[in-house]
């Protein structure tokens, strides 16, 4: 297990690289579903194979139990899908979906950094 000090916050760089190719994968299919245009597709493809590298790279560090660091990639996605939402296509979340946002950043305070030393 991986728990020196040099490699733990290259884990949460991972799981941000997951989150925003993630995001920007699910951009990009937006963008493919109303134009059309192949070329979103591709981009959107490259885009979740990179997503999905970064995530086999942060698993590897085994910082993080595998349920804790899905938890965290998805959340992470979710974060950003939804401030480029909010940004860019003026998107606007109702209060029960900022009740379920604050919940999920209550997970992320919840859940130990250290499960892997404790496995």
């Amino acid at each position: 297990m991986a728990n020196h000090f040099g490699a733990f916050p290259w884990v949460y760089a991972f799981l941000g690289i997951v989150a925003a190719t993630g995001a920007a994968s699910d951009i990009l299919l937006n963008y493919w579903v109303k134009s059309g245009s192949a070329i979103w597709f591709v981009g959107a493809l490259a885009l979740s194979a990179s997503s999905v590298v970064c995530f086999s790279w942060a698993l590897k560090e085994r910082e993080f139990a595998f349920g804790a660091a899905v938890v965290l990639a998805l959340l992470l996605h979710s974060v950003v899908a939804v401030l480029f939402d909010r940004l860019y296509f003026g998107g606007h979340l109702t209060h029960w979906q900022w009740a379920g946002i604050a919940c999920a950043l209550a997970a992320i305070v919840l859940i130990n950094p250290n499960a892997a030393a404790a496995r």
